[in-house]
């Protein structure tokens, strides 16, 4: 029967486990004193530094966030504030928990309950020589209530308890009575810092006296708006200023018509001066050519010239000095037979051209009536102008007595805002007196009778399982500094040999 490979590793990596763990065993039993010493030396002071230790004890208080309290808030309009939200922000859950373990809370707390005093011990001979050691470095001192409010900022959590509006707060102490008491007075000295937070005494007559100066200013600004329209003659400048702009829109589209018509006429002048220019003043009527007996003769002389070169080519060489200088005559000759065919004798009859003439008296009429349209449209523009400086003259008025509107009506909103003010102030101090805040105790503080630490079964398992892993480590760590050779495999492995014979032990016999 063939195997095959998957179960083949398979076999082999049970082996090898098999081989790994009688290996341990053996380690183990051979050091099984040492394995003992160390995990009862572990269990052992583990379990006495538990019981050596102080316990903690834990207390706690719920502190309910509610919407007893609502401070108004009160706008310059019409309408009052806005009316409470049903629910409570995070933000809001966040800013109660910022207050609670704020210094000035946790301050108030140690100065109550003296824990500084309690906290502060005899000096000892570790201490000065830490105080030594401080002032030697230039490292400042810590005053007894720093430490103390560290330490109690530490053992203090406050968390929210999720999907209600419930705070948790908690402290640990070594004395359950003392952790109770500290939380109890935690609320005492949180509520009174939540109520020095909301309120202000002199709030309401700040918000009084600036109603009384803003009255005032809202009546010297009444009557400069009505010196003002009484100086001006404003009646409506809304309407005159209308007015003013209709006008000022007509001349406007009246010069900007101008403006075009006077565009197209320059165009227009500037296409007839160009047709102007293309045409000439007269016209060629007729020509008669006349022949002439000096290109007969040129050409005689031409004729003579080429036959003079010839018989001078059947004596001379081609590049001779008589050859060039004939050469040269035959071309000018040539030259100036073509210039004189070109240009024969004519005689010629000319017109006036009626185009040339119409053209004429079109430029003529056509910058009359430019000039007209220029003139116009510098009136026009003269009118716009006068326009465009009444209707800003009017804005100008206009603006100036927004300005004081509006300076007025600044007073006013100011003067029923801290009028307004000085009534939630009002409201806020009653508040106040009457102790009304957003947050309630919902469970105070009682001293715990179980401590939160240390916990003796807990640290019996962990420290348990630890001397197991110390012992094995330490059996394997023995072994590997002083090994046995207990087998064949060993011995084999060791000294690279194969084992003759086997010798009983003779302890055993």
């Amino acid at each position: 029967m063939q195997v095959t490979p998957a179960k083949s590793d398979t076999q082999s990596d049970s082996l090898q486990w098999s081989a790994l763990l009688r290996q341990l065993h053996t380690t183990v039993s051979a050091h099984k004193w040492l394995a003992l010493v160390l995990l009862c030396g572990i269990v052992v002071t583990g379990m006495s530094l538990t019981f050596l230790t102080a316990p903690v004890y834990q207390s706690s208080i719920k502190v309910l966030v509610s919407r007893e309290r609502v401070d108004p808030r009160i706008s310059a309009g019409s309408v009052s504030g806005d009316l409470p939200r049903p629910e409570i922000a995070e933000e809001e859950f966040n800013s109660e928990l910022e207050i609670i373990r704020s210094r000035e809370v946790i301050e108030a707390v140690v100065k109550e309950l003296k824990l500084a005093q309690e906290a502060e011990p005899a000096p000892s001979r570790l201490d000065r020589v830490r105080k030594l050691y401080r002032k030697w470095l230039r490292i400042p001192e810590t005053s007894p209530l720093e430490r103390t409010i560290r330490e109690v900022t530490e053992r203090l959590d406050a968390v929210s308890i999720r999907k209600s509006r419930i705070i948790l707060v908690t402290y640990q102490d070594t004395n359950p009575e003392q952790a109770a008491l500290v939380l109890n007075t935690l609320y005492q000295k949180y509520a009174e810092h939540h109520l020095k937070l909301h309120g202000n005494e002199e709030a309401a007559g700040v918000f009084e006296r600036e109603a009384a100066t803003f009255r005032e200013k809202l009546e010297a600004a009444t009557e400069a708006v009505k010196r003002f329209d009484g100086n001006n003659g404003i009646v409506d400048a809304a309407a005159q200023k209308d007015i003013l702009l209709r006008q000022y829109y007509e001349a406007q589209n009246q010069a900007n018509a101008a403006q075009t018509e006077r565009v197209e006429l320059t165009q227009r002048l500037d296409a007839l001066q160009q047709q102007l220019a293309a045409q000439p003043e007269k016209l060629e009527t007729g020509t008669i050519t006349r022949y002439t007996l000096a290109l007969d003769k040129m050409k005689e002389e031409l004729l003579a010239l080429e036959l003079q070169r010839t018989q001078l080519l059947q004596k001379y060489q081609p590049g001779a000095r008589y050859i060039r200088e004939i050469e040269q005559r035959i071309a000018q000759a040539r030259e100036a037979v073509k210039r004189e065919e070109a240009n024969p004798p004519q005689e010629r009859s000319f017109a006036l051209n009626d185009i040339h003439r119409r053209l004429q008296n079109d430029v003529l009429s056509t910058q009359a009536n430019l000039a007209a349209v220029q003139e116009r449209q510098q009136r026009l523009s003269t009118l716009v102008a006068q326009y465009r400086a009444r209707v800003l003259d009017v804005d100008r008025w206009a603006f100036e007595k927004a300005e004081l509107e509006r300076l007025r009506s600044i007073n006013e909103e100011a003067w029923l805002l801290y009028q307004k003010k000085a009534q939630e102030a009002g409201i806020t101090k009653a508040l106040n007196q009457h102790k009304v805040v957003n947050v309630s105790l919902a469970e105070s503080a009682h001293a715990a009778t179980r401590p939160i630490s240390p916990k003796p079964l807990v640290n019996l398992g962990v420290l348990v399982v630890m001397g197991l892993v110390v012992a094995l480590a330490g059996t394997i760590l023995a072994e590997r500094l002083s090994p046995r050779l207990r087998s064949e495999a060993q011995i084999r492995h060791r000294y690279k040999s194969r084992v003759l014979a086997r010798l009983p032990d003779v302890a055993r016999s």
